[in-house]
């Protein structure tokens, strides 16, 4: 009877406790509602789109990243207030290797399979260094890899922190700033 007791107690604490984090509704912030309340001429536009994209350079020579057509689709229909965050990680699994390592043409061809992605792309690719990029060399490779992807985008703001900082900051509105953080130049063995 105890045992029965244990188990039934049990459950209904379980039950209190998955049903209390549910929810049918969709939940905001109380600033969010105070501003439709207070402002009468409330405009929900979207200012700027984000589209964030992690470990993307994992592919071998002969192979695309036919994983990212539904976001390729996406992006030729963006218009120049969109941005693209490649959130590390884009030469798997070493980085990027000097011009005359015979690792170069799989990290050239991992790094061209993701340009191709937005080279026609009206907004702003943002590259972000992962640990892998600091696997080569550590900021020299980083620095490479950096070369690599704002020559071939033709656009210096393309990759960034530059030159191995651990942090920016880019304005991409009145309202929105962008704050970019290497978290791996942080955690980085700089002995």
């Amino acid at each position: 009877m105890n045992k029965l007791y244990n188990y039934t107690f049990l459950y209904i604490i379980l039950s209190m406790l998955l049903l209390s984090c549910a929810t049918n509704k969709a939940q905001y912030g109380k600033h969010i509602n105070a501003l439709k309340t207070e402002n009468k001429e409330y405009n929900a536009e979207i200012e700027h789109t984000f589209y964030l994209i992690g470990d993307a350079g994992y592919t071998k020579i002969g192979e695309d990243l036919s994983h990212f057509n539904l976001l390729k689709k996406e992006l030729s229909t963006a218009d120049k207030n969109t941005t693209v965050l490649f959130l590390g990680n884009n030469v798997f699994e070493k980085g990027m290797p000097k011009k005359d390592n015979q690792e170069n043409k799989l990290a050239e061809h991992q790094l061209n399979a993701q340009i191709d992605m937005v080279k026609s792309f009206k907004g702003q690719p943002i590259f972000i260094p992962g640990n892998n990029e600091y696997y080569n060399n550590g900021v020299e490779g980083l620095k490479r890899e950096a070369n690599y992807i704002t020559e071939h985008l033709n656009n210096e703001n393309s990759f960034s922190p530059k030159n191995g900082c651990p942090i920016t900051s880019i304005d991409i509105s009145d309202n929105v700033v962008l704050i970019i953080i290497d978290s791996q130049w942080y955690i980085e063995n700089w002995n």
